[in-house]
């Protein structure tokens, strides 16, 4: 049995045109955007109860596993 080849135009590279330009205050920005993502992680975990809190470590602790 032949494998089926995907069609050509169903996946593409991404490709990105745009340049990232760094300034005096970027440092800052991405800080910022850090820690705004922080928060909202956080915020979405105290939803879980104890029991879903304690599969997401089992979860991250396997994968964690698995990177090495």
């Amino acid at each position: 049995m032949e494998e089926k080849k995907p069609h050509p135009n169903q996946y593409k590279e991404p490709h990105f045109t745009c340049e990232i330009h760094y300034g005096p205050d970027s440092d800052k920005y991405i800080r910022e955007y850090q820690q705004m993502k922080a928060a909202s992680f956080r915020e979405q975990l105290e939803k879980f109860n104890r029991q879903e809190l304690l599969k997401l470590r089992t979860m991250l602790e396997e994968y964690h596993k698995g990177l090495e």
